[in-house]
């Protein structure tokens, strides 16, 4: 009867072998990781802007991983914001408050203009922006800081412009085409809309984790 016999042999060093599979595992995790925070961070920052929070604070959103150059199956990544007492309130709909018996200027559709940092403005940087002086008015349904101008069409929310001068009378009024528009509604405190969701999108993308690491370990292969 013939005998059948097989033979195995092992190219290269068992221990280097190993030694290899382990810093190849290494970078897997620390890749997988750093793409994931990476993810996060992108994630916050597009949810931020779509709220109409602007690109100041979507750019406070950081992130880092550990270690940093290095590899390592206990590789760990952080997504952290600058301002998170603002995300949280953005997250939460918290209640804010003014202090010091200060007023909330809460900007009317009409000065939602966004400035080059993409925040909205105060009434300060309004109007210096717009050349117009701001006027404290009292009505039924509270107080509000008005301008003398002209309103111009958007897509969205009519804009405010300044009027022309030639529409300005001797007596300092302004003539036909210009009109008192309401800029901005002070009050005491408002309760801000829940318009983020960062903490469970975290998490969604986190618990993806474990097939990234198994995807970039047969990527890196």
């Amino acid at each position: 009867m013939a005998k059948l016999r097989n033979s195995v042999e092992i190219e290269g060093s068992p221990v280097q072998i190993m030694r290899d599979e382990a810093v190849l595992w290494e970078t897997s995790v620390t890749v997988a990781v750093a793409e994931t925070t990476e993810a996060i961070k992108r994630d916050w920052r597009g949810q931020i802007r779509a709220a109409g929070l602007g690109n100041r604070l979507a750019g406070t959103v950081r992130s880092v991983v550990e270690p940093e150059r290095a590899v390592s199956a206990s590789a760990s990544g952080l997504v952290y914001s600058l301002a998170d007492d603002i995300l949280a309130g953005h997250e939460d709909g918290s209640l804010i408050a003014a202090q010091d018996c200060v007023f909330l200027a809460i900007p009317m559709p009409a000065a939602r203009q966004r400035l080059p940092s993409g925040g909205a403005p105060t009434p300060q940087e309004f109007a210096k922006a717009r050349g117009i002086e701001l006027r404290l008015v009292r009505t039924p349904n509270g107080l509000f800081l008005v301008g003398e101008g002209r309103l111009t069409k958007r897509k969205r929310a009519p804009g405010f412009a300044r009027a022309k001068k030639k529409l300005r009378l001797k007596n300092g009024r302004f003539g036909s085409g210009a009109a008192t528009i309401f800029l901005f509604q002070l009050v005491r405190q408002v309760q801000l809309p829940k318009r983020l969701n960062l903490r469970s999108s975290a998490r969604v993308i986190a618990g993806r984790l474990d097939n990234q690491i198994v995807a970039t370990y047969r990527r890196l292969e």
